[in-house]
């Protein structure tokens, strides 16, 4: 078995553990997404429900304590959100990280295995012309030469 047919084995591993990579990497990549929108909700819900505040405030002194109540709650779920935001965006990072450096180690070994089956190829067409020319000669009657004198 010629070298780049055995390494070829091994590219088949890596391309598929680069799959798998790439699916964790999908996957970071929608959790972040999922997690980036929900704290924008929550920052949209806190905006609209102090606009809200601030209407009913003015219109009938509506119970303080219990909207301040409410915004810390709302609050205390925006940062918990955040954080949220900052793990995912950590274990995205990570996981692209991951990904990139198999996908290098996937490049590597394709354009290695490409050199090496080039040079067996070449090797080849070497042997291949080495063994006409010993034919050739052999061919030829004894005492033939090579080149026509002049």
């Amino acid at each position: 078995m010629k070298r780049s047919e055995r390494l070829q084995a091994i590219i088949r591993l890596v391309a598929h553990h680069e799959l798998s990579v790439a699916r964790q990497l999908g996957l970071c990549q929608h959790q972040l997404a999922d997690s980036r929108r929900r704290l924008a909700e929550l920052l949209d819900y806190r905006a609209e429900y102090q606009q809200q505040f601030g209407e009913r405030a003015s219109r009938n002194g509506f119970r303080l304590g219990d909207f301040r109540a409410f915004f810390d709650k709302l609050d205390l779920a925006i940062a918990q959100q955040r954080r949220v935001v900052e793990n995912a965006t950590r274990q995205w990072e990570e996981s692209r990280r991951q990904w990139l450096s198999v996908h290098r180690r996937h490049e590597t070994l394709s354009n290695a295995a490409e050199r090496m089956s080039m040079e067996e190829r070449q090797e080849e067409r070497r042997r291949e012309q080495k063994s006409a020319d010993d034919q050739s000669l052999r061919r030829r009657p004894a005492g033939a030469t090579v080149f026509p004198r002049k």
